[in-house]
């Protein structure tokens, strides 16, 4: 099976960006790819109110290029419900998260698990990725795909996120994936480092410069048997202090907004 990394730059234009999703799923489509992956920002900063054309395009793109589609930030219906990944499976369906399965230990979790046709999918935000209290839903939720939506700034934090797709994928998933930006976004740099990583193995990566279509051929026949396997994982602790100074400044920012 056939899966996709959408790796490129947003722009502010939430318009300009979903034409260019509409785009990678369709030039995906082309590559016989079944399930495409997108980071967290994938359309930029959108607003918090339901824009049903946003939905409605991408529920039509699923359904005419027969492919599933892992979103970033959506609001998704007309209660302005905001969460940080969605999924529409081949047919457009929207599944958003599953409120049973929220870390309730962690504030503003937004942990989700999807079930596509390559296997249980969890996915986490940046700030979820790098906290070491997700390791418990991931231990009861024993999913076997993780991805994790992050963008590094610095080739030590692009060293720091391979380390920990890699411990992930030989402890607690078989498939770790990693979905980035490129350029400038939110008055930052990034280096792109989406990668694949089967049980330890990068098996793709996408260049650090470069918007890319990152295609990689899974078989799920290798996947073992995790469930006597899953550990904490040890995050990096560049991404520990990349934690706590992000969450320092999105409190800061409510506070302000508030």
């Amino acid at each position: 099976m056939k899966i996709a990394i959408a790796q490129y730059r947003p722009s502010e234009s939430i318009d300009t960006n979903l034409e260019t999703v509409i785009n990678l799923v369709n030039k995906a489509s082309k590559k016989d790819v079944s399930l495409i992956f997108f980071n967290q920002f994938f359309l930029g900063f959108i607003d918090s109110i339901y824009n049903q054309k946003v939905v409605t395009t991408l529920s039509k793109a699923a359904t005419l290029h027969n492919i599933e589609i892992v979103t970033g930030n959506l609001v998704v219906n007309e209660l302005n419900n905001e969460i940080s990944s969605a999924f529409f499976d081949r047919k457009g369906n929207l599944s958003s998260f599953d409120p049973e399965i929220t870390a309730t230990s962690m504030q503003d979790a937004r942990s989700r698990l999807f079930n596509t046709e390559l296997g249980t999918l969890m996915v986490l935000s940046e700030l979820e990725a790098y906290d070491s209290e997700i390791d418990s839903i991931i231990h009861e939720i024993k999913p076997e795909i993780i991805l994790m939506q992050v963008s590094a700034i610095s080739l030590l934090e692009q060293q720091a996120i391979k380390e920990l797709a890699v411990e992930r994928s030989l402890n607690q998933a078989h498939l770790v994936l990693t979905a980035s930006m490129i350029g400038e976004f939110n008055n930052r740099q990034f280096l792109g480092n989406s990668i694949t990583v089967m049980q330890g193995e990068i098996t793709a990566e996408a260049s650090a410069s470069d918007s890319e279509l990152l295609i990689t051929d899974i078989d799920s026949e290798r996947f073992i048997d995790y469930n006597e396997l899953r550990e904490p994982v040890i995050i990096p602790e560049l991404l520990k202090q990349k934690l706590v100074h992000d969450s320092t400044v999105r409190e800061s920012s409510k506070k302000m907004e508030s």
